[in-house]
């Protein structure tokens, strides 16, 4: 982190140039995390089951019948069950556009 002293007669000059320095800092972290966000969903992520349950807020027992349903595809390593980041994100944003999941809802 950048340190600066500043030498000022003016308390208004003072909070303007401190308002301004906070602006900045804020411009740069936020750059910062969205250049980080966009590293992250390229890479190819895996989540557990568990992480999925928790993004979607569903029960193991709904996510096992989205698979049956396909409409998650599963991925398995030994017996672990896993599932690719993006395809989940698809599938969100594919069920709000649907608009259920064939139910008649």
């Amino acid at each position: 982190m950048k340190k600066k002293i500043f030498i000022l007669e003016d308390p208004e000059e003072l909070m303007i140039q401190f308002g301004s320095q906070v602006r900045n800092t804020i411009k740069e972290e936020l750059a910062d995390a969205q250049k980080r966000a966009t590293k992250k969903s390229t890479t190819n992520t895996y989540m557990s089951r568990q992480e999925v349950c928790e993004l979607l807020h569903i029960s193991y027992s709904t996510l096992h019948r989205w698979v049956n349903l396909e409409i998650l595809v599963c991925y398995k390593i030994g017996r672990r069950s896993l599932f690719k980041a993006k395809e989940v994100e698809a599938t969100l944003v594919k069920l709000n556009v649907g608009g259920g999941l064939g139910y008649g809802y």
